[in-house]
């Protein structure tokens, strides 16, 4: 089972090559002069290019750092950005920023970040790898009750698929199409502000 991150060393013995990756960094500052019942996520290219800033309230402090697509200009940005703001500890990774991969081989498993199983267009992966390894220990389990003898390595995948297969790829290609719209702020500005119009009624309708 491959559960060891972005830079997978089992997801080498499948011959597929690492993914490609955004990056952030964060850490927690008790300086910042905002409102602490809002959570912000601030898309400016004069701050950082294809990615956002953001400010997370805690009980007594915020989380706050920066994340992007673009790894070529994000020290730049990062350095400025860490001027302003005085944290203890600035701690930061590396997560896939891909299409899932083929996510079995055989006898060989891939979840997690390793077999790029994230929600791209927010950077997130807890979520669904927990559930992608209760799918896949499941799997397993099953697999166990015959000794191993009987191995169909696509039932993971398919599960998998039903699953969150289809929410992955999607947001894969949402995330592609914001990457091209954040390269104009003014089409920025008019996709965000459509988008917080229509949020409300969304959630109205589903929750």
């Amino acid at each position: 089972v491959g559960a060891d991150g972005v830079f997978s060393m089992v997801r080498k013995y499948t011959g597929q090559s690492t993914p490609k990756c955004a990056i952030g960094v964060s850490g927690i500052s008790r300086n910042i002069d905002r409102d602490m019942d809002y959570c912000y996520m601030i898309l400016n290219n004069d701050i950082i290019k294809h990615g956002y800033a953001w400010f997370f309230p805690k009980k007594d402090s915020w989380n706050i750092g920066v994340g992007s697509l673009d790894q070529q200009h994000f020290k730049e940005a990062f350095d400025d950005f860490k001027s302003k703001y005085v944290v203890d500890t600035w701690k930061g990774g590396c997560g896939p920023f891909s299409k899932p991969l083929k996510l079995s081989n055989k006898n060989i498993f891939l979840v997690g970040d390793a077999g790029a199983q994230v929600r791209s267009i927010a950077g997130a992966g807890n979520f669904t790898s927990i559930i992608s390894g209760k799918i896949l220990a499941d799997t397993i389990i099953k697999f166990s009750k015959k000794d191993f003898s009987e191995i169909h390595s696509k039932e993971y995948s398919k599960t998998w698929n039903g699953a969150l297969g289809k929410i992955c790829r999607r947001e894969y290609y949402l995330t592609y199409v914001l990457k091209q719209i954040m390269k104009n702020d003014r089409l920025l500005y008019f996709s965000v502000s459509r988008l917080a119009k229509l949020a409300p009624k969304h959630f109205k309708a589903q929750y």
